[in-house]
């Protein structure tokens, strides 16, 4: 499955903490990007990346605002990027709040995971593939909670990341994004081949397949309608060349299926 990356929403994607009272925005008239995060999202969606937001907002528990505020807030932050979001997820709940009906602890409300397995699931994305950014301690540790890496944007005041457990630090969102994008494989080529027999699958996941017999297979290749197996070779940064085998739909060209992985 692809991977995704997941963003927090104030002070990291959207400006707060100065524009909004309390630290708590609910009024889309006041949303503004953060600098680089129209960038950001235009340069990971291109490199193949889902796009979510995932948001404590216990402004709502607080009585400050309501769901739909939140709701016409993201509205106003997608329109901004271009409409590059493919989900956001927000959690309204605070053990402190003063609203009974969400005046509680919630496993959504970072920094437990619960948003990122809801959104991950909604999008079929691999959360071993996927990242989450934010400028908090509490977005790191729900983004390792769910088996994201992750990137600590480092604002004003804040610590390193030796004392949040961030796989990464950087100073913008566009140098995350290019981080991002930096590590992982790049498509190279593509190779049909024809659907193979068990025989020939279960030769081809006993070994390491070469450069020279993923060519040989080219003969194998088929026009019958359906879906149909390929080859894809990625080249690491590393130098390290990885083969794998998907099963494809013919009319859509998206991966329905992963089989086998090879090293070279």
């Amino acid at each position: 499955m692809p991977g995704a990356v997941y963003f927090d929403r104030d002070d990291t994607l959207i400006r707060c903490r100065g524009v909004a009272p309390g630290g708590d925005l609910g009024d889309p008239d006041l949303v503004e990007l953060e600098e680089g995060a129209d960038a950001a999202c235009e340069m990971l969606q291109t490199a193949g990346f889902r796009i979510g937001v995932v948001t404590n907002q216990g402004g709502v528990a607080r009585g400050r605002y309501t769901v739909d505020d939140v709701e016409a807030v993201h509205r106003r932050v997608n329109e901004l990027l271009g409409g590059r979001v493919d989900v956001f997820r927000f959690c309204p709940y605070h053990p402190e709040g003063v609203i009974d009906s969400f005046k509680r602890e919630h496993f959504w409300r970072k920094p437990s995971p619960g948003m990122l397995l809801d959104a991950a699931e909604t999008l079929g994305t691999d959360l071993s593939e996927s990242w989450m950014v934010g400028d908090s301690p509490r977005d790191v540790m729900a983004g390792r909670a769910a088996g994201c890496r992750t990137v600590l944007v480092v604002r004003a005041g804040m610590g390193c990341k030796a004392t949040t457990g961030a796989d990464y630090a950087t100073g913008s969102l566009v140098e995350a994004a290019e981080l991002i994008v930096a590590s992982q494989p790049i498509l190279t080529e593509r190779f049909e081949l024809r659907p193979a027999n068990q025989l020939e699958a279960w030769r081809l996941r006993r070994k390491v397949v070469s450069d020279k017999e993923v060519r040989a297979l080219l003969e194998l290749r088929t026009e019958d309608p359906g879906p149909w197996r390929t080859w894809r070779r990625l080249r690491r940064p590393n130098g390290r060349t990885r083969f794998y085998h998907a099963i494809v739909d013919r009319g859509s060209g998206d991966d329905i299926g992963l089989h086998s992985t090879y090293l070279v």
